[in-house]
This record gives C-alpha cells, structure tokens and sequence, in this order.
C-alpha cells in the first residue's frame, strides 16, 4: 500500500487523504464521521492550510482511502447526550503501523508544536 500521498501529494484531494489519516493518527485512530470533518476543519486551519472542502471531497479522499486498504468505515449509531444518531465509524487500519510511520511526519509534528503552545 502506497502513502505517498502524505508526503508529496500531486493535488488537493491527495492533500485532504493525508490530514485524514494524519487527524486519525492523532485521535489514537477512530473518528465518527460527524466529527471528523469539524476536526479536519480545524486542524486544516492550524496547520495554515485551507480549511474549507466539501462534503463530497472529504467523501471522495475516504473513498480513495478505504479503496487503498488504509482505512475502513462502519455505519453505527454514535451517542449524544439525548440520543442517538445514525453515523459512520471511520478507522485507521494497521493503527501501530501507521502510528510509527506519524511520529516521522512533520506536519504531525508541526501540529504538536503548536497546539502546546
């Protein structure tokens, strides 16, 4: 499985599939869907990148993902504090893996350092 994509992405949507498993590395490697593209909003902007994408491309970078194997999505019900809502799990396959592969990336690190600020 190839993840160039994480470091020399060749266009956008190869740029969104490396801060999707970048984010996921970072929440220890699960996410709802319904977070995911808020917390993707928000680490897009810390890392001063683009913070606006589209539904249907952060749809579309989770296709590519869980085509490639790195990823897999599960439809569940995620808990609120009044009830439940339909959702989709999306997890980080090979979490160890991927983990060890994140401690050498520099955006994760350049994310750590400004988020201890």
């Amino acid at each position: 499985m190839s993840t160039s994509f994480l470091t020399h992405s060749r266009n956008e949507s190869e740029k969104l599939m490396g801060d999707v498993v970048r984010l996921l590395g970072l929440m220890l490697g699960t996410l709802w869907y319904s977070e995911l593209s808020e917390e993707l909003s928000s680490f897009r902007a810390s890392m001063q990148r683009p913070e606006s994408f589209s539904d249907t491309m952060l749809k579309e970078a989770m296709t590519n993902l869980k085509k490639m194997g790195i990823i897999s999505i599960r439809e569940g019900m995620r808990a609120t504090s009044k009830d439940s809502l339909p959702d989709m799990l999306v997890a980080l396959n090979d979490l160890p893996d991927f983990l060890k592969a994140l401690q050498s990336d520099s955006d994760i690190r350049q994310y750590k350092r400004i988020s201890s600020l």
